[in-house]
């Protein structure tokens, strides 16, 4: 068993603001220090960016970049502009793995968050598993910004998805009335999709 051991710095990224969205240009900070707090100065760094959302990231956002930190052993990596084909949200990961003068390797991490909206509304369960039936459901609307943070005093409009007025939006979804009347003829197609007429059957002949 080898003894454990503190690295001799430690790497830290942050970004430049909390979230962005289309059109902002996300930029990550970073910072490189000994234990005693001392800069680490002309390290050399790699970064990169790593997703895994379903949204894919911008081709220049995925290649490696190389570095070095400054004096104060700090650096800084701006991106290209979020482009608006984002979906919803998207969190990446900022990758900075930093190696000093004695050979010593580090890695370190920061997330970027990506919003297309500045305001996020999401709903819980009191079960967390969905509604249950046969049951009084208690349903959690939580506001808040993309990064998580509250947003208190919000007005929220809470409405169904769907209700048995809402008008059928698939031609097989239109209800047939079951059993039909006497005036009336049954019809189990809907209108937009007719009945296919198809010529009789006719048995093949035997061949002596």
């Amino acid at each position: 068993m080898e003894p454990f051991t503190l690295p001799r710095f430690q790497v830290t990224l942050k970004a430049s603001e909390p979230w962005y969205s289309v059109g902002d240009t996300p930029t990550i900070h970073g910072s490189v220090r000994y234990r005693s707090g001392a800069p680490v100065a002309d390290a050399a760094v790699l970064l990169k960016i790593q997703s895994t959302n379903d949204w894919p990231p911008p081709t220049p956002w995925m290649e490696e970049i190389k570095t070095r930190t400054n004096k104060e052993g700090e650096f800084t990596l701006s991106l290209t502009p979020v482009p608006n084909d984002l979906l919803q949200q998207a969190t990446l990961t900022a990758l900075a793995t930093v190696t000093d003068a004695a050979g010593e390797r580090i890695t370190g991490s920061g997330p970027i968050i990506l919003s297309a909206d500045p305001i996020v509304a999401s709903v819980e369960t009191e079960l967390l598993d969905g509604l249950v039936p046969d049951f009084n459901n208690r349903i959690y609307v939580r506001v808040t910004k993309p990064d998580g943070t509250p947003l208190p005093g919000s007005t929220v409009k809470v409405t169904r998805a769907w209700t048995r007025r809402t008008p059928a939006s698939r031609p097989w979804q239109t209800k047939t009335r079951w059993p039909p009347s006497r005036s009336t003829p049954a019809s189990l197609f809907p209108s937009s999709f007719p009945p296919r007429r198809f010529a009789p059957f006719r048995s093949p002949r035997s061949v002596a």
